[in-house]
């Protein structure tokens, strides 16, 4: 496949009579279809897909119309569909409209290639041939648009686990210390009554775990639903206004939940070791 793609500055009037500058994309969309958030890409002549902040800033919906200045004549646009997109500051469009080659502002050749040739050597051997180009393979381009923001979304990630571990044992070791010293009387009569300390620990254990294993299940539910919509909502402002997460299922569902009850473990069974007293009958009827 191979898609050929021109890039124009165009202008659009407002219903308030100021004019907007779009940059428009013009070729053939259906050869390296998008995923639309709303509507579909621009078939007819008079169509236009605009970017999310455009549609945003211009509040235009589905259906609604935008006037281009096209060879000098005013032509009405109908908005067809609304992308994602973070490239060129998130404001750009999408039709098929003549262009002026005076005023293209870039080309862009889209092309796939079949499934045994060397992706490496023909970026190289296009980069000796069109030196003026700029040849970059899908891994590159991703790489070179959001690299900083996965690199910044890692060190978020590891931040994260690591604030999280600290105020998992913070706030189990405080839980631990109110929960023991209000039954400070129910575990002197459990003494008295024979109950080893080993047994005791082991009901505070089972306490603590069975809280965390309901709040990993009630926060898996939270950021499968409303998390990714806070994130899309966050990432809106920069163009991408529907984020959905990948999930690595052993680290979100196997090894982080068990990362976070081993914290919580030793931390409930270092909490009782140190404060449950060995408290007993006599001693809690002369306090």
């Amino acid at each position: 496949k191979l898609s050929p793609l021109v890039t124009s500055q165009f202008k659009a009037m407002q219903s308030d009579g100021t004019v907007e500058i779009l940059n428009i994309e013009s070729g053939d969309f259906s050869l390296f279809p998008l995923d639309y958030v709303k509507g579909t890409a621009p078939q007819q002549e008079n169509e236009i897909a605009l970017s999310y902040l455009n549609a945003s800033e211009m509040e235009k919906q589905i259906g609604d119309t935008v006037i281009l200045v096209i060879e000098g004549q005013e032509r009405e646009m109908k908005v067809s569909g609304i992308y994602q997109d973070i490239t060129n500051g998130g404001r750009t469009a999408k039709a098929t409209v003549p262009y002026n080659p005076q005023t293209v502002l870039w080309y862009t050749i889209n092309l796939n290639l079949t499934l045994d040739a060397n992706i490496e050597e023909k970026v190289a051997e296009y980069s000796q041939l069109f030196d003026q180009a700029r040849i970059t393979d899908t891994a590159s381009f991703v790489s070179q648009t959001v690299g900083n923001t996965v690199q910044q979304l890692t060190t978020v990630t590891v931040v994260t686990v690591i604030v999280g571990l600290a105020l998992s044992v913070l706030i189990t070791s405080l839980f631990m210390m109110m929960l023991i010293t209000k039954d400070n009387n129910q575990i002197a009569i459990m003494r008295s009554l024979g109950f080893s300390l080993k047994h005791i620990r082991t009901q505070y254990l089972t306490r603590a775990l069975f809280l965390l294993a309901f709040g990993i299940v009630l926060g898996t539910l939270f950021s499968n639903t409303l998390g990714q919509q806070l994130v899309s909502l966050v990432f809106s402002l920069q163009g991408a206004s529907r984020i959905r997460f990948v999930i690595d299922p052993l680290q979100a569902y196997v090894l982080y939940p068990l990362l976070l009850m081993f914290t919580v473990a030793v931390t409930t069974f270092l909490s009782t070791r140190s404060g449950i007293k060995e408290t007993n009958i006599a001693e809690m009827i002369i306090e």
